[in-house]
């Protein structure tokens, strides 16, 4: 989301993470990783950055779909 929030803030959303501070220190420097790789990419918010980011946001949603079915009681 933080990329979204950087290219497009007129369409930005928050995002936290709710985990221990090693996971979540794991997730941040995984997330620093692929936001610097994106930023090389993407410099502004240009329709192929807003095509990205969907893809990104629907693949999100499909992850958090298969966790919580599988995982859920």
């Amino acid at each position: 989301m933080f990329i979204r929030k950087f290219l497009c803030p007129s369409r930005a959303a928050d995002f936290e993470f709710g985990t221990t501070s090693d996971r979540r220190a794991r997730m941040i420097a995984g997330f620093n990783r692929g936001y610097n790789g994106f930023q090389q990419t993407y410099r502004t918010c240009t329709p192929a950055a807003s095509v990205a980011i969907r893809r990104y946001i629907e693949e999100g949603s499909k992850i958090s779909r298969d966790l919580t079915a599988r995982y859920a009681n």
